[in-house]
């Protein structure tokens, strides 16, 4: 959640017995029954238990300021977003889904 408590980052996670799990990142603005919450999500990333390893998992999110979120992966990468409150919407999308080592065996 941003300092000031109005923004935050919602970490939506999924699974089922066709794919493998993976979590999703959404903005959402916290204002009470007027909250608004992203179309789109901003980043996707292996399930917390996938064994595709810590580059393709979720480690944190951080708000640097109003507009800039920082996502680490539970390894070592890094990315950094501008964010658009007004659209919900993110200057990267983050995608650690895609081409994640199949851990199905």
């Amino acid at each position: 959640m941003a300092r000031d408590g109005r923004y935050e980052v919602i970490a939506d996670e999924y699974g089922d017995f066709f794919g493998p799990a993976h979590t999703t990142l959404l903005l959402r603005t916290s204002e009470g029954i007027r909250s608004r919450r992203a179309v789109k999500s901003m980043a996707c990333f292996a399930g917390p238990d996938s064994e595709a390893g810590s580059a393709w998992i979720l480690g944190r999110v951080e708000f640097v300021d109003e507009k800039t979120l920082v996502i680490h992966s539970a390894g070592s990468d890094t990315w950094t977003m501008n964010i658009n409150w007004n659209s919900l919407t993110a200057s990267i999308y983050v995608d650690r889904c895609s081409g994640a080592p199949d851990n199905s065996d």
